[in-house]
C-alpha cells in the first residue's frame, strides 16, 4: 500500500512502505532545487570560522533575511551545491580568503566594521578542542557521564571529544566550557564566552597542574637534550600558539627564570602554564 506525504516545501510524495522514508527526504534536502540547504549550510561553515554569519543570527535564516554580503553567500552555496555538498572544498575557500586572513585589530569605528567582515572576528575555541588539545600534552584523560547507562559512556583514550557523536555524552569540562546537550540543535545553546568559572579552572585546577608536571610534553622537552633552554621555550610557544617567541618574549622568561632562580624545569612548566591561560591561546584570532 502507498503512503501519500508532504515535504517540507509542501511537495506531494508518494512513499514505498518497503523502503526507508528518510531517504526520499535526504534526496530532496541535499538536491539543488532545495534553496534552503546549502544557504544554511555554507553561512553556519562561515559562521565557525569567522565568528559570525553572513547572515546573523546564523540561526535565524527566514524567507525575507538579509545577508550582511549577498553575492558572497551566493557564491558559496553554487560552490557547495557544485562540489557536491563537500564541506572541506567550502572550508579550504574561506580559510585561503583575505577576509579570513585579516588581523583582528580594527581599521575602523564604524558600526558596520564587524557586519560587513571589515576585520576577523575573534571567538572563544569550542570547549571541544580545548579538552582535546590539554588532553595531547598527556596526564589524566577526560571522565565522561551520560543519563544512558554504561557501556555508552566509554570512550576509547584514542577517540578525541570533537568526535563525540552524541550530545548527551558531557564531562565536567564540556560543561563548564559551554559546550552543549544539543537540545534543540540552535547555534545558541553554546556558551563561547569566558567565564570566572573558566579562568579559575584554568589557573588553579589540579587537572591542568597535572598536565603541567605529569604530562608526557613536558618530560619529552625536559629530557630532549637536543634542546638548548632558548630552543625549549621556542618549542612551548611553536606547541601552543604555533609561533616562534619575539625576542623580547625570550629576554622575559630568561629574566624571569634569573630572577626567581626557577632554573629550566620550573620556567618551562610556568611558560607551559602562562600560555595555556593567555587569549592568545584560547581565541581564535
Amino acid at each position: 500500500k502507498k503512503v501519500y506525504s508532504k515535504l517540507p516545501d509542501g511537495t506531494s510524495v508518494t512513499l514505498d512502505p518497503s523502503k526507508d522514508f528518510r531517504h526520499t527526504f535526504v534526496d530532496w534536502l541535499v538536491s539543488p532545487n532545495n534553496p534552503w540547504f546549502a544557504r544554511c549550510a555554507v553561512n553556519r561553515i562561515w559562521y565557525w570560522l569567522m565568528g559570525r554569519g553572513i547572515i546573523h543570527e546564523a540561526d535565524d535564516i527566514m524567507f525575507n533575511s538579509k545577508p550582511a554580503n549577498p553575492a558572497l553567500l551566493a557564491y558559496l552555496e553554487e560552490e557547495f551545491i557544485r562540489s557536491k555538498f563537500d564541506m572541506k572544498h567550502i572550508i579550504k575557500l574561506i580559510v585561503n580568503s583575505d577576509t579570513y586572513q585579516q588581523s583582528f585589530i580594527p581599521h575602523s569605528n564604524s558600526p558596520l566594521a564587524q557586519e560587513k567582515f571589515a576585520y576577523y572576528t575573534t571567538h572563544r575555541l569550542d570547549a571541544e578542542i580545548i579538552v582535546d588539545f590539554l588532553d595531547s600534552l598527556g596526564g589524566r584523560k577526560e571522565k565522561y557521564v551520560s543519563p544512558i547507562p554504561e557501556p555508552f559512556t566509554f570512550i576509547p583514550p584514542e577517540n578525541r571529544t570533537i568526535s563525540l557523536a552524541d550530545g548527551s555524552i558531557s564531562s565536567q569540562f564540556l560543561s563548564r566550557f559551554g559546550r552543549p546537550a544539543r537540545d534543540s540543535g540552535l547555534l545558541s545553546e553554546r556558551k563561547n564566552f569566558s567565564t570566572s568559572s573558566q579562568r579559575l579552572f584554568m589557573l588553579n585546577s589540579n587537572y591542568i597542574q597535572e598536565k603541567l608536571v605529569k604530562g608526557g610534553t613536558m618530560r619529552y622537552l625536559l629530557r630532549n637534550r637536543k634542546f638548548n633552554t632558548n630552543q625549549a621555550y621556542s618549542a612551548i610557544y611553536l606547541l601552543i600558539l604555533s609561533r616562534y617567541p619575539s625576542a623580547k618574549e625570550l629576554r622575559e622568561i630568561n629574566e624571569y627564570a634569573n630572577k626567581y632562580r626557577t632554573g629550566k624545569t620550573r620556567a618551562m612548566r610556568d611558560l607551559l602554564w602562562a600560555l595555556l591561560n593567555s587569549k592568545e591561546f584560547l581565541y581564535h584570532h
